[in-house]
């Protein structure tokens, strides 16, 4: 191991020695805080119904047109990035657990109708199929 690794690997662990034991130390101070503040907080901050009854964003409000345009005003450089997942149904070595897609029902009148859905792997080439079974 290289002179240089082994430093900074141990200069790195007394900095988190040091760190933590400062952290774990110290007291934290009293709290002036009371149950009442907390109760009073949870309604003055709370942002429920603030938009109106049937809104369905919630503080996404608040990105709005032209906040999107100041954040794409901060762009210098860079590539755009899909964070997209693709739902792959196909076992493969990069992807060990392959998408299934259930469906099932709940509650009384949904016993009457319920399905159960199994997903069987061929012994012999390996392929997975799905099949639906009422019961």
């Amino acid at each position: 191991m290289p002179t240089r690794t082994l430093l900074a690997g141990v200069g790195f662990v007394v900095l988190l020695a040091v760190v933590l034991q400062i952290g774990f130390g110290e007291s934290l101070p009293a709290s002036d805080v009371t149950p009442d503040d907390l109760g009073r907080w949870k309604t003055e901050l709370s942002n429920w119904g603030r938009w109106g009854a049937d809104d369905e964003l919630g503080a996404l409000n608040l990105i709005t047109p032209a906040k999107r345009r100041e954040a794409a005003g901060l762009i210098r450089e860079g590539h755009p990035v899909s964070m997209a997942l693709e739902m792959d149904p196909v076992e493969a070595v990069d992807n060990s657990i392959p998408f299934v897609q259930e469906f099932y029902r709940a509650g009384a009148a949904a016993c009457q109708t319920c399905h159960a859905v199994y997903r069987t792997q061929d012994p012999v080439t390996g392929e997975y199929s799905v099949s639906l079974a009422a019961k």
